[in-house]
Formats: C-alpha cells, sequence, structure tokens
C-alpha cells in the first residue's frame, strides 16, 4: 500500500491544477493547489486501539479570483469524495484573501486509513 501523502497528490493531480506540499511557490501559476498533513491519530475501539488511523489533511485552493478559487476548490472535493484508496470527510472550511490579493479556500479532511 502507498503512504496517504502519495495517494491524496495522485488524486489531486488528476484535476486541473498543480498541487504543491507545505506551501505554494512565487512562482507557481494560478489556480493551484497546497496540501499538508496536520494531525494523525489512532482510532480506538472498546478492545483498545485498532488498526485504523484518522488523518487530518488539509487542501488549501490559490486562485486570483473567488470564482477561479471556488471552482478549484469543488474539484477537489469531488476528486478526495470519488477516490477509491482511502476515505475522506470534509471537517472545514475556511476562506481568506492574503496581502497580495489572492484568495484561498481551505479544506481540512478527515481521511480513514490503515495505521501508516
Amino acid at each position: 500500500m502507498a503512504d496517504l501523502e502519495t495517494d491524496v497528490v495522485t488524486a489531486l493531480n488528476t484535476t486541473a491544477y498543480k498541487a504543491y506540499f507545505a506551501q505554494k511557490p512565487q512562482s507557481a501559476a494560478l489556480p493551484c493547489l497546497v496540501y499538508q498533513r496536520i494531525t494523525t491519530g489512532l482510532q480506538y475501539g472498546h478492545a483498545g486501539a485498532t488498526d485504523l488511523s484518522v488523518i487530518r489533511m488539509q487542501i488549501t485552493a490559490h486562485a486570483a479570483t473567488y470564482a477561479a478559487a471556488k471552482t478549484a476548490a469543488s474539484a477537489t472535493r469531488a476528486k478526495m469524495a470519488s477516490t477509491t484508496s482511502f476515505k475522506s470527510f470534509l471537517d472545514d472550511q475556511t476562506e481568506y484573501i492574503d496581502e497580495n490579493g489572492i484568495n484561498s479556500i481551505v479544506h481540512d479532511y478527515l481521511i480513514w486509513t490503515k495505521k501508516e
């Protein structure tokens, strides 16, 4: 089994947007995506730890306009929901415009996978 980041990047690369790890390069063409793992936790049942991990993965869509950011975020959400290599749940969404006027939509996904 490939690691989760590889599976996420593979899914994101089938969208029309380039995906980068952790931060958007200054020279990156817009719109683009940035992903990073935020947390990893084990799942527990009555008998103790299970063989599942829940991982919070953050994916941010950056674009020159709000409409373009929404389009990229929607494509990402659809891809994350339809991939078969893991199961994910959109847990949170925030939006902002940075000091350079770049519109961003941040999605936090909870992803369940076998322990890594």
